[in-house]
């Protein structure tokens, strides 16, 4: 896993980020994964028990993690649920993404937050 952009990049709107009583972000902001949390992620391959494709470790890192506009986070998340035009199986944008490695997945998820307005 290379290197990758610092969070520093992504804008927040005027309408702020409040946390609640137990410390957590509420209001206009959504936790959002950049490589997505799916069992492809997470599972171990079959027969090896030994390693897993990312695991729970990677995808809940801080630098997995991003807080976006809840509007942003809404419509990018129905965008990745749409059917890709392109595949003749007619899956989701989100099953073909699970199937990239870490990068790729990584990479995907910045340009589609840039496509989204949310990331510069």
């Amino acid at each position: 896993m290379g290197a990758f952009p610092i969070f520093r990049f992504f804008r927040l709107s005027d309408e702020g980020v409040r946390c609640d009583e137990n410390g957590l972000f509420v209001g206009g902001y959504d936790d959002h994964h950049l490589v997505q949390q799916n069992d492809r992620n997470i599972a171990k391959p079959p027969r090896d028990v030994h390693s897993e494709k990312f695991g729970w470790n990677v995808i809940n890192a801080p630098s997995d993690r991003v807080w976006i506009p809840r509007v942003k986070h809404r419509l990018i998340t129905n965008w990745y649920n749409s059917k890709y035009p392109n595949d003749p199986l007619g899956r989701r944008r989100r099953e073909l993404v699970s199937e990239m490695d870490y990068d790729a997945q990584y990479q995907d998820a910045l340009t589609t937050l840039q496509m989204f307005g949310v990331l510069q």
